[in-house]
């Protein structure tokens, strides 16, 4: 009999032991993804640089082109340009932002100005040559941590920025509708090698304002260190008044 009581005891030690060697592994899982960085997914430090091969196709043809992205200074942004759904710690001290700005056959094209944090990347203002476009609110491009399946949205504006004259009205701004869902890490191959990158899907429909009237379906592969290793656009709807069906493939050529 008491022979029996030891070995049920026994069987009794390991079953408890083999449920806290589980809880214990699933402790340090939790610990080992709270311990990754995600900020090095966006990498904004001035002087990194990217440049990429973009090819296109529509029905009007093909082709490709050369695009450069570059982190050029940090800038603040004025009280009154940032999102009001900002903190008042945010609001009372101007926001400093990096700025990126995108080249085009050697040619600068586009200028954005975003932040990064422990909760995501975040845009703020685009502008291309004279035209100032702020984000209202500001736009969440990646919300950390970039689990599988995880979805957020963005119903938010891009409002114009000029300077008016004693009772003139401001332009409207466009209504954009943006969701977003993170798809499990694969590995990317492109001219500057092969990554595993983890993707991000994001869909763009137009809202009232948009002159466009087109939906714009986006897969970004971001890679830890580096940050977007490659993109696949399809665009589809009324451009200047034509039914458009466009793709772009975007893969990163080098890094530094």
């Amino acid at each position: 009999m008491k022979s029996h009581i030891k070995i049920k005891n026994l069987l009794l030690l390991t079953l408890v032991g083999l449920i806290l060697t589980v809880l214990a592994s699933c402790g340090d899982g939790q610990k080992g993804n709270k311990s990754i960085d995600w900020k090095t997914y966006y990498p904004l430090s001035i002087g990194r640089e990217w440049e990429y091969e973009a090819r296109f196709k529509s029905s009007k043809g093909e082709g490709k082109t050369v695009i450069s992205r570059k982190v050029v200074k940090t800038e603040p942004l004025e009280q009154k340009s940032i999102d009001e759904q900002n903190s008042k710690a945010e609001q009372d001290s101007n926001l400093e932002c990096f700025v990126v700005e995108t080249f085009r056959d050697g040619k600068a094209d586009l200028s954005e100005y975003c932040s990064v944090n422990q909760d995501g990347v975040l845009f703020y203002r685009k502008t291309a040559g004279i035209a100032i476009l702020d984000m209202k609110p500001a736009e969440p491009l990646l919300k950390f941590p970039l689990t599988p399946d995880s979805t957020w949205e963005w119903n938010g504006q891009m409002v114009p920025v000029v300077k008016l004259r004693p009772g003139q009205q401001a332009p409207p701004g466009v209504s954009v509708s943006k969701t977003y869902k993170v798809i499990s890490e694969q590995e990317v191959e492109t001219p500057a090698g092969k990554f595993k990158a983890i993707g991000v899907n994001v869909t763009a429909k137009p809202m009232q304002g948009d002159p466009m009237g087109s939906e714009m379906i986006t897969l970004q592969w971001y890679a830890p260190g580096i940050g977007l290793v490659k993109e696949e656009t399809q665009i589809t709807g009324q451009i200047q008044g034509v039914e458009t069906h466009l793709n772009i493939t975007t893969l990163l050529k080098s890094y530094k």
